[in-house]
């Protein structure tokens, strides 16, 4: 699944996207599709509930729990952890920001190592 099921942005805005924990980042929507994509690769069933929201003209924040089973390689910044068959489970935070000047600021926030004691 991918997070920007839940973010309403036009493609044609400029994004500020950073994945705070990896220090993955995008300036545009295909570029998060992408980095969405290499989460999809190491667990294919990832799925996310919204556990609460709070949104308005100017400001959306989602606390998210995130659940799947690493069924592929997860890269990293040296490398990548293979496969462990191993479920999942995590909270993330993710906020977007729009500003009156047509970039979308959005960021996402969660604990990497959560992740990874549960791969171990």
């Amino acid at each position: 699944m991918n997070i920007l099921n839940i973010i309403n942005v036009p493609e044609h805005l400029e994004v500020d996207f950073e994945e705070i924990c990896t220090q993955r980042k995008a300036d545009c929507i295909n570029s998060i599709s992408s980095i969405s994509k290499e989460w999809i690769q190491a667990f294919p069933d990832i799925n996310f509930n919204v556990l609460n929201e709070s949104v308005n003209e100017n400001f959306s924040c989602y606390e998210l729990l995130w659940t799947g089973t690493h069924q592929g390689d997860l890269s990293i910044v040296d490398g990548y952890i293979p496969k462990t068959n191993k479920k999942v489970k995590f909270r993330s935070v993710l906020i977007t920001h729009f500003p009156m000047n047509n970039k979308t600021y959005i960021r996402h926030y969660f604990d990497l190592i959560t992740i990874f004691d549960q791969l171990a």
